[in-house]
């Protein structure tokens, strides 16, 4: 039987257009559940952005400290701790992306750390799971991006604190932020994880507490009818059909801003 993690994925990809998996990003503390873990241990060293676009293209993986290739990955994750030339903004200063090193500390200081607590990590696409991971992480297109943000909003309401700055994208802004905060974050991306992992231009990161996801999908479904349009709405019905499933009734020709807008002297629309 279809177990609540592959359902909901199904469900997200009927809800949006994706062209990779949904993955789930779950933190071991202890050695002893590390090694009974379930998933193809990884036995060299690859960053961090990689293993995620692994588990993105459909493989269920475990990885501890040594196997991390990126060691900003392994500090932004609680896997080493930070050290003072990071924390002074010595390292980013020299590394020439901040004006000087005032603007670099205040940086350093504010990009996402998770404490150093964890053994190790799976990572795998979410309908693989048994058990619930911490992380979802979604790699995919602005428009998408739009409807999640229109999800969670829904149902948490549109104060978000999103964080980002084009700089440790996949470990601190799509992981520990969403880990440490509970909140959902956007991420642009950055030039270390596009170089790595050949994203499209047009594709940015999404992550956010898994214990949030029902009400996101709620969200979703809840808001399918004001905002998306038609042609939308028959990709969606198509693709619910196909599963089988009809959590809410499709209203096609209503959206929330009809007859809203005015243009010159034809009226409304």
């Amino acid at each position: 039987m279809e177990n609540i993690f592959a359902k909901q994925e199904h469900l997200i990809h009927a809800l949006l257009e994706l062209e990779r998996e949904v993955v789930g990003v779950h933190f071991i503390k202890q050695e002893t559940d590390y090694n009974n873990y379930d998933a193809q241990e990884i036995l060299y060293k690859i960053p961090y952005c990689v293993m995620v676009k692994s588990a993105l293209s459909g493989h269920k993986i475990k990885v501890k400290k040594e196997n991390f290739g990126c060691m900003a990955a392994a500090r932004a994750l609680g896997f080493i701790p930070p050290k003072e030339s990071f924390l002074s903004g010595k390292d980013g200063y020299k590394f020439g992306v901040y004006k000087d090193l005032e603007t670099a500390k205040c940086s350093s200081n504010h990009i996402t750390l998770l404490d150093s607590a964890y053994y190790g990590m799976v990572l795998s696409p979410l309908g693989q799971y048994d058990t619930a991971p911490d992380v979802v992480i979604i790699v995919t297109t602005p428009y998408n991006a739009m409807r999640m943000v229109q999800a969670y909003t829904y149902s948490f309401g549109n104060e978000n604190p999103f964080k980002m700055g084009g700089l440790q994208a996949m470990c601190s802004e799509t992981t520990a932020f969403p880990m440490k905060t509970g909140n959902l974050n956007i991420s642009m991306l950055c030039a270390g994880t596009r170089n790595l992992c050949h994203w499209k231009e047009e594709e940015l990161a999404i992550g956010f507490p898994y214990n949030k996801l029902p009400d996101i999908l709620t969200g979703f479904l809840q808001t399918l009818n004001p905002l998306e349009r038609n042609p939308k709405k028959q990709i969606i019905h198509d693709k619910f059909e196909e599963l089988g499933i009809s959590p809410v009734p499709i209203l096609m020709n209503q959206n929330y801003d009809d007859n809203l807008y005015e243009f010159g002297k034809s009226g409304r629309r």
